[in-house]
């Protein structure tokens, strides 16, 4: 059964595959536009033709390494090459067509691609660029061992981990062989599992360059089969895999399944090693074409492996070793631990690590062997000193500093060690320098954003655009940063690029509103509306970006809100009707008719558990003050409905009203729980309301604690941030019992739940009767069913007692220290009414 699912979960992921690319160009179209233009071409061996049976029938291999019938070369055959001892490329290939290309049924796309091409990679670069549909920022060449590699428990827990972290973030491109077998098939491996368990939506570009003549016969044949196919077929879709080439991933030395795309060098020949030349070219034309910075990763790794090292270190270009990972890599970690900074390692202390690290591959190059002849002896005793000789100039001077360690029983975070060595030794542009701030904050490493340099530390245009960004990809310590460096969420990217040219701003305004501003002065008639813009620019953030990132699907009857209607509908109903509109304001001619409004609302939420639509013909501006306190209540609800818990918190501590914050959001995330769609979703945001609960009762006990009066007056206080509601009302209506249980709660309860009304009013049966009749009939019948409280004697309200009074030790005066109480006198009728409507106990009642 697991082998089944596992099929299945690879079927969908190749499927997801292949319907994101119905939203790019097509690879096949791409490629084929550029063999036209850049007149790209392929070699064969013309040594054999398929036109000639009688040769082809023949039975020894051609120096090329493929058989006489292989050979696909239709012209005439040149038998003179048949003379040769030894395959030379100028000599046996000629130029043809370049016709394998194309993409196989996991939706992995290749190129058969000649190794003596003019142009080099340039153009093939910018190909995957424009498939992939994003620019890298970052490319990390992964090589070492190719075959019969040993994972290890530490391998596996620091560095593939990390490997896979780094292929799914944005920007990144991983270059590796390509093989299903050694390195290359294990960080295949380790990016798929870390997507399935990450949910990841990523897509990751995983590069593979490997020989043509290295994969199998079968691979070849499967790849030029689905390369007829799509190329006789270019505008047939993709939807149907089972029309394309189908690899048996079984098959050892074919290509790796979880592999984006793949570059197969072709030079000529069947079974040839081919050197690591196409593979720093293609490196150099990617940073040179695409700007991008590029960094070396060795795992384990034979002999060969000294070459890429070599090439690397060459152009300046860091290089991570992976120390014990295994063969060259202990050799080279072992020597990095053991030398000084300046100190090159000896001849003898090389030829010891190598016989002890790579002895297998080392003892290939033994001339102490009988039975070898003079030639094979010259031969090993210089093979054996180009390894030496090659491994002690990689710690020169010069090269020294492009050179790291990442020991796996030493370092914890192969991030931290990448981003170290390419800042180590950049010299990059400013907008090199942004464009890695940008993959830092993709992949949530905050030391690189805390370590910008200087001259872009105080540039808040970038700040702006490096915290939205740190907002979407949900990043808190990020945002925190940027926040304890007095940020202003308010200014938007979208406000910086337009506020570049003052006059894009005024031109954008419609006839309308310039018609509407001739009366004010010019220059203030452009503060307003710059004011007026930014709030604009600050709302379409929210509602396109911020909101429209979110899964519509996890809660059963919300959906994402498109418009400020929408989005201050569903705060209505995730919070409770009796909150006032965040964004538009509107007259109210009495108390009653707020009541009235009230009630009718939650008539409505009753009955079908849904406010009445709103009129959506025109789409309505905030018409409410809006500045960078609504911003970060905005951002604040945000993060709460999208279950970023700890960037609510984060964001929590900007907002000055963070007692009834953290209520909302606790109300919220009960609502949301219970309209979660999973089990998982609605026990997330359950512990989270738990947690903004405690946060709540928490400050509400240390206000109390530090002043009685004060944190009373929190409790009743209306905060016009958040639609004029209390403390009372959010944590009444939501049934948070931790905080009603408090001992402010009960303290404000007892003395000024029923405001004017004398407190006597729920004591006894006569003067409960008498209160439901008033709240029965409104408040409207005699005024003798109610009675006022008298006017205080005692104390007025003057600074200087209030402050003798606070000072005084308790029992001295009777007055109570709680929330301020107004005196009346001889009330009229319409006072008492007024009072009587004004009154909390009466306000909860039409609310509920």
């Amino acid at each position: 059964m697991s082998a089944n699912r596992v099929k299945t979960i690879n079927e969908n992921q190749s499927q997801t595959m292949l319907d994101m690319e119905q939203q790019k160009p097509k690879w096949v179209h791409l490629v084929s536009d550029a063999i036209k233009s850049e007149n790209w071409k392929s070699k064969t061996c013309r040594a054999y033709s398929s036109n000639y049976p009688e040769m082809s029938n023949q039975m020894e291999p051609c120096l090329c390494g493929r058989l006489p019938r292989a050979h696909s070369f239709d012209g005439t055959p040149n038998e003179d090459l048949l003379k040769n001892k030894k395959f030379k490329r100028q000599k046996f290939l000629v130029e043809k067509e370049l016709t394998v290309y194309g993409q196989i049924s996991n939706g992995a796309k290749f190129i058969r691609w000649n190794v003596d091409t003019t142009t080099r990679f340039k153009t093939l670069s910018k190909i995957i660029k424009e498939n992939v549909g994003m620019k890298p920022h970052l490319l990390i060449s992964c090589f070492g061992g190719a075959e019969n590699f040993v994972m290890t428990d530490t391998l596996e827990k620091e560095f593939m981990i990390g490997i896979a972290q780094a292929a799914v973030t944005e920007h990144v491109w991983l270059l590796t062989t390509g093989l299903n077998s050694g390195v290359s098939k294990l960080i295949g491996q380790y990016v798929h599992r870390y997507r399935l368990l990450n949910k990841s939506s990523i897509v990751p570009t995983l590069i593979g360059m490997t020989g043509w003549g290295t994969v199998t016969k079968n691979t070849r044949e499967v790849l030029e089969k689905a390369a007829y196919k799509l190329r006789y077929n270019m505008y047939a879709s993709l939807n149907d895999s089972s029309d394309l080439g189908t690899l048996d991933y079984d098959e050892n030395k074919t290509l790796d399944r979880n592999h984006s795309h793949f570059i197969l060098l072709d030079d000529g020949s069947i079974g040839d090693f081919i050197d690591d030349a196409p593979r720093s070219d293609f490196v150099d034309d990617v940073r040179d074409m695409l700007g991008c910075q590029a960094i070396t990763i060795i795992v384990e790794g034979g002999l060969n492996t000294i070459e890429v090292i070599q090439n690397d270190l060459k152009k300046g270009q860091p290089v991570i070793v992976i120390h014990r990972s295994g063969r060259i890599a202990n050799v080279i970690g072992t020597l990095l631990e053991s030398l000084g900074v300046e100190a090159q390692p000896t001849e003898n202390d090389v030829i010891k690590l190598l016989d002890h690290f790579c002895y297998k591959q080392w003892s290939e190059y033994d001339e102490n062997v009988s039975n070898i002849d003079e030639a094979e002896i010259r031969k090993r005793k210089k093979g054996k000193s180009d390894i030496v000789t090659g491994i002690i100039r990689l710690f020169q001077s010069n090269y020294r500093k492009y050179l790291s360690l990442f020991d796996l029983e030493r370092d914890s975070s192969l991030t931290d060690s990448i981003f170290k060595a390419v800042d180590s030794v950049q010299s990059a542009s400013s907008q090199q320098e942004e464009s890695f701030l940008e993959l830092a904050i993709n992949w949530n490493y905050a030391i690189r954003a805390e370590a910008m340099s200087k001259s872009l530390a105080y540039d808040q245009k970038l700040y702006s655009k490096l915290f939205e960004q740190a907002l979407m990809k949900n990043r808190p310590t990020l945002v925190d940063y940027f926040l304890r460096r007095n940020h202003n969420p308010f200014l938007t990217d979208a406000f910086n690029k337009l506020s570049e040219n003052g006059k894009h701003i005024q031109d954008t305004r419609n006839p309308s509103e310039n018609r509407t501003s001739t009366n004010q002065t010019g220059p203030q008639n452009q503060v307003q509306f710059e004011e007026s813009t930014q709030v604009k620019c600050a709302i379409k953030f929210i509602l396109e970006k911020l909101y429209r990132s979110l899964d519509s699907q996890k809660f059963h009857g919300y959906s994402v809100p498109t418009t400020l209607e929408e989005l201050d509908a569903n705060h209505s109903r995730l919070i409770g009707p009796y909150t006032d509109s965040f964004y538009f304001a509107e007259r109210k001619n009495s108390q009653l008719a707020q009541n009235f409004k009230l009630l009718t609302a939650r008539c409505w939420t009753c009955e079908d558990n849904n406010m009445p639509p709103p009129n959506s013909a025109v789409e309505r501006a905030c018409t409410k003050p809006f500045g960078t306190q609504e911003m970060l209540r905005e951002l604040f609800l945000w993060s709460v409905y999208a279950g970023y818990k700890d960037m609510a918190f984060i964001l929590l501590l900007q907002i000055e009203t963070r007692m009834i914050a953290a209520l909302i959001a606790a109300c919220i995330a009960q609502h949301l729980s219970q309209a979660a769609d999973t089990l998982d979703v609605q026990h997330k945001y359950k512990e989270h309301a738990k947690e903004y609960e405690a946060y709540a009762t928490e400050c509400v006990k240390e206000c109390y604690e530090h002043n009685e009066r004060l944190a009373c007056q929190l409790m009743l206080r209306e905060n016009q941030i958040f639609g004029n509601m209390t403390c009372m009302q959010v944590a009444i209506s939501s049934r948070i019992t931790t905080f009603v249980n408090t001992n402010c709660f009960n303290e404000v309860l007892q003395r000024q739940w029923f405001g004017q009304l004398p407190r006597s009013t729920s004591e006894t049966l006569s003067s409960k009767v008498k209160f439901i009749a008033s709240l029965v009939t409104l408040g409207l019948i005699p005024h003798r069913l109610r009675k006022y409280q008298k006017e205080d004697q005692v104390i007025h309200t003057s600074q200087k007692n209030v402050e003798k009074q606070e000072n005084t030790p308790r029992g001295i005066y009777d007055r109570w220290k709680g929330v301020k109480e107004h005196t009346i006198e001889s009330p009229t009728y319409f006072q008492k009414l007024y009072y009587f409507h004004s009154t909390p106990a009466v306000k909860m009642f039409y609310h509920f």
